[in-house]
């Protein structure tokens, strides 16, 4: 997947892996190099998706991705 596309997937791979968009991105960016501030642009996501009680992609749908990957 090309960086700029990694977004648009992590979404849905942190769903299905039960696992938040911060610690896919995090696994992400220990196998490659992520753009300088997607730990921040994650870390935040990852912790409103979590503070909702919502599921992943019931939180996106609700409120959309929240982040320009």
């Amino acid at each position: 997947v090309p960086d700029e596309e990694i977004g648009k997937h992590l979404f849905w791979l942190s769903e299905k892996l039960g696992r938040t968009p911060f610690s896919v991105a995090f696994q992400i960016a220990a196998i490659r190099e992520l753009q300088d501030g997607w730990e921040e642009q994650f870390r935040e996501i990852s912790d409103k998706i979590r503070l909702s009680g919502l599921s992943i992609s019931d939180y996106l749908k609700q409120n959309g991705t929240g982040h320009n990957a």
